[in-house]
């Protein structure tokens, strides 16, 4: 999982990591725009910090995904081995 926030630029390096050991990945924002428009087809789970719930959902958002990437692995991980 990587936090996007805007002025940390190392997620993208960890996303790539992540993708060449073929790991699901989520990313997690409160914005949107600071989710750069080529990985925006990777699961982004989006918060919005003034609703005064935002961590009780976030954190169900966040064990949701967990569970379905444990559950089917396969649809988790952005490129998949090929059979």
């Amino acid at each position: 999982m990587a936090r996007r926030k805007a002025k940390f630029r190392g997620h993208l390096y960890e996303l790539g990591l992540a993708h060449a050991l073929r790991k699901p990945v989520v990313l997690v924002s409160s914005n949107k725009d600071d989710v750069p428009f080529d990985v925006r087809h990777v699961r982004v789970i989006y918060y919005d910090k003034d609703d005064p719930f935002w961590g009780a959902k976030l954190i169900e958002k966040v064990a949701e995904n967990l569970l379905s990437a444990l559950q089917k692995p396969s649809e988790a991980i952005l490129f998949p081995e090929k059979k």
